[in-house]
């Protein structure tokens, strides 16, 4: 989250910043075999997993912060107007664009 504090911290005034975060997994996955074991495995040994057997398809980790924490954050700062629209940018996730302009 620091880095939100430090985009907004450089922003200059009448400057506008726009942003997207995923917020939350969308709907449980179906439960497999395959599933069931890469629930119990640590994540670095299920990126290494994927790596070995898929080398040539990237695996981008999808990092999560629930909207209410990013807005809170955002709010703290009375010189910034924000807007928040959903986005559909991160399958499979609840995901957030976010607008925000210094005043």
């Amino acid at each position: 989250m620091s880095y939100i504090d430090e985009l907004t911290r450089v922003l200059a005034p009448g400057g506008v910043l726009v942003f997207q975060v995923p917020a939350r997994p969308l709907g449980a996955a179906p439960r497999t075999i395959r599933s069931f074991i890469r629930s119990h495995l640590p994540a670095p040994v299920v990126q290494a997993i994927r790596e070995r057997l898929h080398p040539r398809r990237p695996v981008i980790p999808m990092h999560v912060i629930p909207r209410a924490i990013v807005e809170a954050r955002l709010a703290a700062n009375p010189a910034l107007r924000v807007r928040v629209e959903p986005d559909d940018l991160a399958k499979g996730y609840e995901s957030f664009m976010y607008f925000v302009a210094r005043v």
